[in-house]
């Protein structure tokens, strides 16, 4: 009997030894794998992490160059000091615009150290507007409870912007009480009515016997000071106020009653707030060309 021939079945398409096969080398995998990666993460590295850094890096180049100048403006008096105090002010202002909304804290120091020199290169109604929102700010979210509101990663939330601004509000409080004192100092010098400038002098007034009431050691000992030296002023007759020494940001101020006068027409009109402080900004920034110039 024969025996049945068996069928093979058929062979494999690639009938090439598995020993004969072409590999591709890994090192070749490894190069073709980072050529599409490396190009990946190197966006993701700019768009993402290196810009605020690289952000934060260039805020603390002008932060450097706004204290130089801010050493240079405290050596001097007046008029001599002001570019120096206008050149502070724009650096500290151009880092904190770098800086992500995120860092809270270093925003508002930055914003407290402009103002100062602000207020010393004589941009009184500018800096009171600026400082008296500050402080709206503060008290308006103080009065109610903030609730924390998820955001994306380089956006404060509502409680940390209101915590950080918290905990500068005397800081806050003390720069808003002193440019309000040397408003009514120019108003009074000046010659308006005296219900104007007194109707400053008391706001000051209030609000360093605030500062006075929360403060502890030298603070405290400071903040009286500075309130008996309102209270001497708005005591002083006309005729010894007329030897007084001018306090330096008033040398550089103009003239702050055409300011004030549009501040409070702003105000009886009732238009977005907005629109008086931008205004008044215009105002400063033509008096400070003007100021630059003569100095």
């Amino acid at each position: 009997m024969a025996t049945p021939t068996t069928t093979n079945s058929l062979p494999p398409a690639d009938a090439t030894p598995a020993s004969a096969r072409r590999r591709t080398p890994l090192g070749l995998k490894i190069f073709a794998a980072l050529w599409v990666v490396v190009p990946v993460v190197a966006m993701g590295y700019h768009f993402g992490y290196s810009d605020p850094h690289q952000k934060r890096d260039t805020a603390g180049e002008l932060i450097a160059q706004g204290d130089k100048a801010s050493a240079q403006a405290e050596t001097l008096r007046g008029r001599a000091r002001l570019p120096h105090d206008l050149l502070a002010a724009a650096r500290y202002a151009s880092a904190r615009s770098q800086l992500p909304l995120s860092d809270v804290e270093d925003r508002i120091s930055l914003r407290l150290r402009e103002l100062h020199h602000r207020i010393e290169a004589g941009e009184l109604i500018e800096a009171q507007v600026a400082l008296q929102q500050m402080l709206d700010d503060h008290e308006s979210t103080a009065e109610k409870p903030v609730v924390a509101r998820q955001e994306v990663s380089d956006q404060p939330s509502a409680k940390t912007a209101a915590e950080a601004l918290a905990s500068r509000s005397d800081e806050v409080r003390a720069l808003l009480a002193r440019v309000t004192y040397y408003v009514a100092f120019a108003l009074r010098k000046e010659g308006v009515p005296e219900q104007d400038w007194r109707a400053e002098a008391d706001a000051s007034r209030q609000q360093y016997r605030h500062l006075v009431e929360v403060a502890g050691g030298s603070l405290k000992e400071l903040h009286a000071s500075d309130l008996e030296t309102v209270v001497r002023f708005s005591r002083l007759p006309d005729s010894m106020f007329e030897q007084q020494g001018e306090p330096s940001a008033c040398e550089n101020a103009g003239q702050i009653s055409k300011k004030k006068g549009k501040q409070k027409f702003s105000k009886s009109k009732a238009p977005n707030p907005s629109d008086a402080r931008e205004q008044i900004n215009s105002d400063a920034a033509s008096d400070a060309m003007q100021r630059g110039k003569g100095s």
